[in-house]
């Protein structure tokens, strides 16, 4: 997987694997993470124990692009992933 970036002020991109992203970016990715899971925990309050889903990680992956560009308040986003 190839991750494409952009940094918001400068316009600079790079393309980096997952592991080099996640290496690179790790206090964003942990922001953004934290951020998703505290949104996801917040709307589904109000529903029964049983319907309450338990997020994992992967749940996270699963729209990284958005997660990462609407959680992380950094410089930098996600232009693309191929």
């Amino acid at each position: 997987m190839r991750i494409t970036l952009e940094n918001k002020r400068t316009r600079e991109q790079r393309v980096l694997s997952y592991e080099e992203f996640k290496a690179q970016f790790k206090t964003e990715f942990e922001r953004a993470y934290q951020g998703f899971i505290r949104h996801e925990n917040e709307k589904n309050a109000f529903l029964p124990e049983f319907m309450q889903k338990h997020l994992t990680e992967a749940d996270f992956l699963l729209s990284l692009q958005w997660n990462f560009n609407n959680y992380s308040r950094s410089e930098w986003y996600i232009l693309a992933i191929r």
